[in-house]
């Protein structure tokens, strides 16, 4: 069930309103306005299973903690192949260099206009073959990756560096399942067999060799005061859930004139 907003309260006028929150969780969601996109845009790409419904939450939580900038999702996986979605490291990086043409895009349409995003397990690191793929002018601003399905090891330094923000990473001990006992089973979305950074972060020794990117890095480790304030239990399906979503990651998306509208 989708959780409904009201516009008015965050900030978007009529233009913006009359689509983007009638979105239903089978459909696409409504095409981003020109005035959203003068804002910024930010992209949200889900895990290994295809469809809208994964996300819907966190669309909606992110425009109830006010982001009035264009957002769209970027569906990269084959529907009903979850585990095929896993595993074809070469067609994942195909679709992530579609997703970096369309970045490019937007920046060449949209030059004042940020690009933020947030992505999901395995769309975590499409997201981050994506950033790799841009070339070093075209930056995007912050980077949210939520239990991202990805080894510890894996370089950062390309994706970090076309962050003109941060490359915030959020993960948890709890997640057993799926980036503990799945990845070990079946492997990370860059084919390696062992316990993902959505479980126990990335070991920034080896990841990140750039000591000048470090700063860029951001990584959140779950608490249970986190389950106590958004209702996130650390298991992997918890990064879907709205409070969690709107409190941890709408932050990073938002603009300052999102956050001016917040406090009047």
């Amino acid at each position: 069930m989708s959780t409904r907003v009201n516009p008015q309260q965050v900030g978007l006028n009529h233009e913006d309103a009359g689509q983007s929150w009638r979105w239903r969780p089978f459909r696409a969601p409504p095409p981003p306005t020109r005035p959203q996109q003068l804002r910024g845009t930010i992209w949200i790409i889900s895990g290994i299973e295809a469809g809208y419904l994964p996300i819907v939450r966190a669309y909606h939580a992110i425009r109830a903690a006010g982001a009035t900038a264009a957002i769209r999702v970027f569906n990269w996986q084959r529907p009903g192949l979850g585990v095929f979605n896993l595993i074809a490291l070469r067609r994942n990086r195909q679709r992530a260099e579609t997703l970096a043409r369309n970045i490019q895009t937007q920046l060449a349409e949209y030059p004042r206009a940020p690009i933020d995003v947030v992505a999901y397990s395995g769309g975590a690191a499409i997201a981050v073959f994506a950033a790799e793929a841009l070339p070093a002018a075209a930056l995007l601003r912050n980077l949210v990756l939520v239990h991202p399905a990805l080894s510890p090891t894996y370089d950062l330094n390309a994706a970090a560096s076309r962050c003109s923000g941060k490359l915030v990473v959020y993960h948890s001990p709890r997640d057993v399942l799926v980036d503990g006992l799945g990845t070990l089973v079946f492997g990370t979305m860059d084919r390696s067999r062992c316990i993902a950074a959505g479980n126990r972060g990335f070991d920034l020794d080896t990841a990140l060799s750039r000591d000048e990117l470090r700063s860029k890095v951001v990584q959140h480790a779950w608490s249970p005061q986190v389950w106590r304030d958004t209702g996130h239990y650390g298991g992997h399906l918890g990064m879907l859930t709205f409070r969690w979503n709107m409190r941890y990651v709408a932050r990073y998306v938002l603009s300052q004139s999102d956050v001016d509208q917040g406090r009047d």
